[in-house]
This record gives C-alpha cells, sequence and structure tokens, in this order.
C-alpha cells in the first residue's frame, strides 16, 4: 500500500471539492489525479504542482513544505 498525500485530501475536503472536481479545475485526467493524492506517482512535475497548489488555494512555499513532508514519510515508510 502506497502513503497517500493526505494534505491534498484534507485540503480539498475542507475546500468539500470532490477528486472529479479538483482534476477539472487543474485540467488533468482525473485517473491521473487519483494516482497523485493516492501515492501511486512519486514524482510530479513542477508546472502540474502550480496548478495543483493553484486550484486548492495553496501558496507555492506551503505545497511544497507539504510535498518536502511527505516525501520523506515516504522514505521512512519504505
Amino acid at each position: 500500500m502506497k502513503l497517500m498525500r493526505m494534505y491534498l485530501v484534507k485540503r480539498r475536503q475542507e475546500l468539500d471539492m470532490s477528486m472529479n472536481e479538483t482534476s477539472r479545475v487543474v485540467d488533468m485526467d482525473f485517473h491521473h489525479y487519483r494516482r497523485i493524492e493516492q501515492g501511486n506517482i512519486d514524482q510530479v512535475g513542477f508546472l502540474l504542482f502550480c496548478r495543483i497548489a493553484h486550484a486548492l488555494g495553496f501558496g507555492l512555499d506551503e505545497i511544497l513544505e507539504q510535498e518536502l513532508i511527505y516525501q520523506q514519510e515516504r522514505k521512512e515508510w519504505n
């Protein structure tokens, strides 16, 4: 089982957005977005990361900090 990006899930839920709605706002395939949230995709490109940050109301510094924490937890998880 992969470690989920709970910071994305939590923010999306705080905004009362579904994964489908979020993927539409980010302008990406729903299944691809789901794989990112679920941790099935380890690395996310910078421009896509910026679009996710904008859609979920993160500042770039905030989302990068959360992703660094996630990546560290993922490394410890394995």
